[in-house]
């Protein structure tokens, strides 16, 4: 049983791991690097309209953060609708918000509370763009004033998703290919235990 050892075949495995790093290092960064601001809004409890956002670059994304207070006992689940210029619905992203308190069955006290989220969304055509919030909760009339929901946009920058998904297929061929390669020094090492 011989070994191929051939020094000109070892580089493409290592070139195809040294390229998927890459791609998936660079995708990392695009994912936590923020955009420039767009705006900031606050809205009443129950939500509103929001725009127009001109949007400038095909393919663009928007980095979308939602904030909510919630008073203690109560919840609020806060949708974001993107609308084009005649207030069509095409994309949307939502989640729920929550302040509760209690005890365990041991007897300690717990506090817990989610008032924030954040999403992306992709825009394909530049142009103007509004954004339809709306919020269903459980709030008592005289919280509804200091509830306000609070939208930040910001340009989010270039997509991690092609960098990302190259960065895959590459370590995967790059896996392949050395176990298809080095296969019988795989076998050996497996007979040898």
């Amino acid at each position: 049983m011989t070994t191929d050892t051939n020094p000109s075949r070892i580089p493409l495995v290592r070139i195809l791991f040294a390229f998927a790093a890459a791609c998936l290092i660079t995708s990392c960064g695009l994912s936590l690097s923020g955009g420039t601001p767009k705006l900031t809004e606050r809205l009443p409890a129950e939500g509103g309209m929001i725009g127009p956002v001109e949007i400038d670059d095909p393919g663009s994304i928007l980095a979308i953060r939602v904030y909510q207070p919630i008073p203690l006992g109560h919840w609020s689940s806060v949708t974001v609708s993107l609308l084009d210029a005649k207030k069509q619905f095409l994309l949307g992203l939502g989640d729920g918000f929550w302040h509760e308190e209690g005890r365990d069955y041991e007897g300690y006290y717990w506090r817990e509370s989610e008032t924030s989220y954040e999403g992306k969304l992709t825009v394909e055509d530049a142009g103007k763009y509004f954004l339809a919030v709306s919020a269903e909760n459980n709030f008592d009339p005289s919280d509804l004033g200091s509830a306000q929901i609070s939208v930040t946009v910001d340009d989010g920058g270039l997509s991690p998703i092609p960098h990302r998904a190259v960065g895959i297929i590459a370590l995967i061929l790059a896996t392949a290919i050395g176990l298809i390669r080095y296969r019988n020094v795989f076998l050996k090492m497996i007979q040898e235990q």
